[in-house]
């Protein structure tokens, strides 16, 4: 059984949901967990920092702890949950843009203020704003190659054996579904079709322009909370959307992208049956016609009108995805798989073990 470990869980914003749930999980597994934000000092004496995402800019927290005594550094996990560049381009390729990405996001942590100050000047300052995923794939790798990445953890496998072809120790950490996100509220199921989450591409929008004017010729109403027409919508709001909803659609904002993991696991444990176009194996626990149903998008209507009809068919998927990811893909054992993985590294690896934990106590909740 794995010792309690103090693990310092990293955010860019304070009031983000999902490193919240983060240390709900952790602490459930009975680890001492505590939030800080990125560009915060890490807090004293953490045996562990995850990160996760990222949603900002990942390399002030690796280059905080490469500034830290070798016998203070404690270890660094990073979750990818973010796509990475077209799987089409040819790897040296994408290696050689995603390292001069980097380089330039780099000059926010020069001690000199001229580095810094070519940021605010065209190219670097257009380039600055842009190609986000060739940054974290350059940010991944620079980090890593320095020894200042403990563990990257993928939450595809197609991606993490990207990675490991290219030299980059990558462990595939599928996402999971959080004990929060399990309690289904009895309501009446009275919304036929749901979408949640950005338009994102042109691809997905007309998408699901397409779907929806297909639906509507049947009489079939699509509920959309896209940040457009409708807010989007997070904690209880959207618990009782799912809760409501017969069906919920998942359209790829990219033909590679990994997005329909996290609407399973948000739709699933409500109840809400998942209608997904065809996607990549990023994970291979779930199933189509078990576990949700996979449509072609020019048939996708056409599925959804024939599920609204056979509601014994629709409720039995449902039902079999919310077995799945209640006892089986949880949040508690996919971070449970990150903190053992860490403990039993080597110690003589680049990629090094949590290290030895600190007699001072460590405080609960949010830093500073």
């Amino acid at each position: 059984m794995l010792r309690p470990y103090r693990i310092a869980v990293a955010t860019w914003n304070v009031h983000d949901e999902l490193c919240a749930i983060l240390c709900e999980e952790l602490q459930a597994l009975g680890h001492a967990a505590q939030i800080f934000c990125v560009g915060q000092t890490i807090p004293e004496q953490s045996d562990l920092v995850l990160s996760y995402g990222p949603y900002g800019r990942f390399m002030p927290i690796p280059l905080q702890i490469s500034r830290l005594p070798c016998a203070k550094r404690p270890a660094l996990a990073h979750w990818n949950l973010e796509s990475i560049p077209d799987l089409r381009l040819p790897q040296r390729l994408t290696l050689a843009v995603s390292a001069l990405r980097a380089r330039v996001d780099r000059l926010h942590e020069s001690p000199r203020r001229m580095p810094r100050a070519l940021l605010g000047i065209f190219p670097l300052a257009w380039l600055d704003k842009r190609m986000h995923k060739f940054r974290y794939v350059g940010e991944y790798h620079f980090a890593t190659s320095h020894g200042w990445v403990s563990l990257l953890a993928d939450y595809s496998e197609i991606y993490a054996r990207w990675h490991r072809a290219c030299g980059v120790p990558a462990l595939h950490v599928p996402w999971g579904t959080p004990q929060r996100w399990r309690a289904a509220e009895d309501l009446p199921r009275d919304i036929d079709v749901l979408w949640l989450g950005k338009p994102r591409t042109r691809r997905r929008a007309h998408a699901l322009a397409r779907l929806r004017r297909g639906l509507a010729q049947h009489g079939v109403r699509m509920v959309v909370a896209d940040g457009v027409e409708r807010p989007l919508v997070y904690g209880r709001e959207r618990a009782t959307l799912l809760s409501r909803a017969k069906m919920t659609l998942n359209v790829l904002p990219t033909w590679h992208d990994n997005n329909f993991v996290f609407r399973f696991h948000l739709a699933a444990p409500y109840g809400s049956l998942v209608v997904s176009e065809p996607f990549l194996p990023h994970t291979c626990d779930y199933r189509a016609g078990e576990h949700y149903v996979c449509a072609p998008l020019d048939a996708m209507a056409e599925t959804v009108l024939r599920l609204l009809r056979q509601p014994q068919e629709r409720e039995h998927i449902a039902a079999n995805a919310r077995r799945l990811v209640c006892t089986e893909l949880t949040l508690a054992r996919s971070l449970r798989r990150i903190v053992e993985w860490l403990a039993q590294a080597p110690a003589d690896e680049s990629h090094a073990p949590i290290r030895s934990g600190n007699g001072a106590a460590y405080s609960l909740g949010k830093a500073g």
